[in-house]
């Protein structure tokens, strides 16, 4: 009798109580906190503290950078371009962040299948879906808005209305974007669905979209650099660029437009323009909720299957093979480690095209000293760029629930280690070398140097993603969204990663600051780092190797 009464309690909870119900729930599985309330391992307090502070670190970086560049606007003279730079920043940000995560998390498989017997409104369940999402990009747009507004505020002077009207406006800002993302996000998908290969369609399409992104961004930035006559002084560089953005994302400019110059209408235009593009994505993907969802889980048909030459490989061939098709079926987790890989290439593409010449007039140096510091500076940049698309720092998490087989089969560790860190090589190496071809073009070659580092730093690197997934492992994940995004072992990694880059760095560059044409120095210097790099990746990777299956999970 009481469970009848609470199903229909239940039953009749208005629209407005499922929203909130779910979105209370929700919020508390994806920060954890009901295995820190409920359970009794104390190391989840732990993970989640030191997932805090990275995530701190890495916010107060990027606030910083942001701070600068505003401070830069309004010290020459243009002030008035840092409302829409912040919007810019934030609607891309917001965008790239989303795309990737917006449609698995809408319209999650298992998620729904636990919601379906509940008596529940599938607006109810795509609203809050879309509120975690809104609430983790709300506070990157506050990130970035507040600290520049907050320059702004200081340098400028601007009305008694400026600070109230940004906060008012702060809530609409992550909509459009957001919006935007979950929708082509889903169309990705969709556009792989029920197809034999359904993971590679996200994947090319996901690529793709990133190279268009990048290319614009290269157009973008030389258009701005033959249009401007200031390109040598980086604030007017920097307004021109935001102009161009701005004709690009024309939100920006009404937001920038309302908050500087106070205007009602401008505010109104974007405040409606956001509200109305989510809600009009609300009332035409909650109805169809389910429909949506069961076509982004078809499976190819399984009659196609047919068993074909059976081969017989040593295990860690086996397992580097098997996790190199685990790591390209998931279209997230190649997306988020193949498209740092494309920045670096287009980083240093970019370089090579806009030539020593320009670059010295913008930074106002001495050719040959853009040559020597760019010459000096690439293999570090690689290996850096290698760091954040290391494809090992959740790869032991990626088993998951799968994790029994691996502990079940009588496999050694590493064997499987090195079938993981051998997926990472493949994945780098190719771009490290495209890269090194580009910065040749460019006349930055250092001999074999310029290759070797960044080529051998990929094995500790490596070793590296694999240790610290190991000390913080997460395997009752039930979306690859949150492993793969969410893991307290990928900003670590990251960190640590770009950490242990910094020694050679400093060694090199003072060989060749100030140890100048020492040419016995530099190979010793060079030489011992290579050695150290190797011996350094081999012990952690036999460390790796002394735990044990059982210990884990």
């Amino acid at each position: 009798m009481k469970r009848n009464e609470n199903s229909v309690g239940q039953a009749s909870m208005g629209l407005s109580a499922q929203t909130i119900l779910l979105i209370r729930l929700k919020l508390r599985n994806c920060l954890g906190l009901n295995e820190v309330i409920h359970g009794k391992d104390g190391r989840k307090s732990l993970r989640m503290t030191g997932m805090l502070l990275a995530y701190l670190l890495l916010g107060g970086m990027m606030i910083f950078y942001l701070a600068a560049a505003a401070f830069l606007l309004c010290l020459t003279g243009a002030g008035e371009s840092v409302q829409a730079f912040a919007a810019l920043v934030s609607g891309g940000v917001i965008f790239i962040f989303s795309f990737l995560k917006a449609g698995p998390l809408l319209f999650d498989a298992a998620d729904l299948e636990r919601l379906l017997p509940l008596p529940l409104q599938p607006v109810s369940i795509i609203v809050s879906r879309f509120f975690i999402l809104y609430a983790e990009e709300l506070f990157f747009s506050a990130a970035i808005v507040l600290p520049t507004s907050l320059v702004y505020l200081v340098m400028e002077r601007p009305g008694a209305g400026f600070l109230l009207t940004t906060l008012l406006t702060l809530p609409f800002q992550p909509l459009l974007p957001l919006t935007a993302a979950a929708v082509l996000g889903t169309l990705v998908l969709a556009a792989g669905a029920g197809m034999k290969h359904r993971g590679a369609v996200p994947v090319i399409l996901t690529m793709g979209l990133s190279m268009l992104v990048v290319a614009g961004s290269f157009a973008l930035s030389f258009t701005v650099g033959m249009e401007d006559p200031d390109v040598g002084e980086l604030g007017g560089l920097l307004e021109a660029a935001v102009a161009a953005g701005i004709r690009f994302y024309p939100p920006a400019g009404l937001y920038a437009a309302g908050v500087t110059d106070q205007s009602i209408l401008p505010l109104l235009l974007f405040a409606v323009l956001s509200a109305g593009v989510f809600a009009v994505f609300v009332a035409a993907a909650g109805p169809r909720f389910r429909k949506i969802s069961a076509v982004l889980i078809q499976r190819s048909a399984g009659k196609r299957f047919q068993m074909g030459v059976q081969r017989l490989n040593p295990v860690w061939r086996a397992e580097y093979f098997r996790e190199l098709r685990r790591y390209f079926s998931s279209h997230i987790y190649v997306s988020n480690t193949l498209v740092i890989y494309v920045l670096m290439l287009a980083c240093v593409v970019a370089l090579t095209a806009t030539g020593n010449e320009r670059i010295a007039e913008a930074m106002q140096l001495p050719e040959e000293e853009i040559r020597r510091m760019l010459r000096v500076s690439i293999p570090f940049m690689l290996a850096f760029f290698a760091a954040m698309g290391n494809t090992t720092t959740v790869s032991v998490s990626i088993e998951g629930k799968q994790l029994w087989l691996l502990q079940s089969l009588p496999v050694r560790t590493q064997e499987v280690f090195l079938g993981k860190m051998l997926v990472n090589l493949t994945v780098a190496v190719p771009f490290v070398l495209l890269s090194v071809l580009a910065a040749a073009l460019g006349g930055w070659m250092d001999g074999i140097w310029t290759a070797a580092f960044p080529l051998v730093f990929l094995w500790p690197l490596s070793a590296i993603g694999i240790w610290v997934n190991l000390k913080l492992p997460s395997f009752d994940w039930e979306s690859e969204t949150a492993v793969v995004k969410q893991s307290l072992s990928l900003p670590i990694s990251m960190l640590a990663g770009s950490v242990s880059v910094l020694p050679a760095a400093g060694a090199v560059f003072l060989v060749e600051y100030v140890f100048a044409q020492n040419l016995w120095a530099e190979l010793a210097v060079k030489g011992g780092i290579l050695i150290l790099a190797i011996l350094g990746g081999t012990l952690l990777y036999r460390s790796c190797c002394r735990v044990s299956w059982k210990a884990l999970g």
